[in-house]
C-alpha cells in the first residue's frame, strides 16, 4: 500500500511541480536550421581546426608509425611492420607514438586555424576595399597657389639657393 501511495505522490509531484506539460502539443518537433550568423566567425574557425586536427590523427598515427619503425631499424637495426600484425610495438613505443601523432595532428590544426584567420581577414580588408570603406581623398591644388610657388623657386635660383618644395612658414 506504501508503494502504490509514493509512486502516486511522485506522479502528481512530476505533473505539478516541473514545467513540462504531459498533455501538450508535441507535432512540431522538426529541427529549424541554423542561420547565417548564429555562431561567431572565431567560433566556426575553431570548430573546422577542431574537426581538422581529430581527423588528420589515424593518417598521421600511420605516418608516424612508419617513420618511428624507420628510426627504429636506425638505431638497434630492428624494424617494425606497422602494417603488419604479427609484428608489435611495446606499449611504451605505441605511448610515444601517439604523442607524436597527436603533437604533429594539434600543428596541423592550429596551422590550418591560422592560415584561415589570415585568408578571413585579408577577404574581410579586400570587401571593405570594394565597399569604398577605405576613400582617398584628392585635394586640388589652387592654381594660385602653384604659381605663387614657382615664383619663389624662381627667385630661390636667382638666389642660388635650392628649392626643396617644401615651404616652412614660421608662425
Amino acid at each position: 500500500m506504501k508503494r502504490k501511495l509514493s509512486a502516486v505522490l511522485l506522479l502528481l509531484i512530476f505533473l505539478f511541480a516541473s514545467n513540462v506539460n504531459l498533455f501538450a502539443d508535441t507535432t512540431d518537433t522538426a529541427p529549424v536550421p541554423y542561420t547565417e550568423n548564429e555562431f561567431p566567425e572565431w567560433a566556426k574557425q575553431l570548430r573546422r581546426s577542431e574537426i581538422i586536427t581529430f581527423g588528420s590523427l589515424p593518417f598521421v598515427t600511420i605516418g608516424v608509425s612508419f617513420i618511428y619503425s624507420l628510426l627504429l631499424w636506425q638505431q638497434s637495426g630492428n624494424f617494425i611492420n606497422p602494417l603488419d600484425k604479427s609484428q608489435t610495438y611495446s606499449t611504451e613505443q605505441m605511448w610515444e607514438i601517439f604523442g607524436y601523432s597527436c603533437g604533429v595532428s594539434l600543428a596541423i590544426g592550429i596551422t590550418d586555424y591560422v592560415w584561415n584567420t589570415i585568408e578571413l581577414k585579408k577577404q574581410i580588408d579586400e570587401e571593405n576595399r570594394k565597399n569604398n570603406d577605405y576613400k582617398i581623398i584628392v585635394t586640388p591644388i589652387n592654381e594660385d597657389e602653384v604659381l605663387i610657388s614657382r615664383e619663389k623657386s624662381d627667385e630661390n635660383e636667382s638666389n642660388g639657393s635650392e628649392d626643396t618644395g617644401i615651404d616652412i612658414e614660421d608662425k
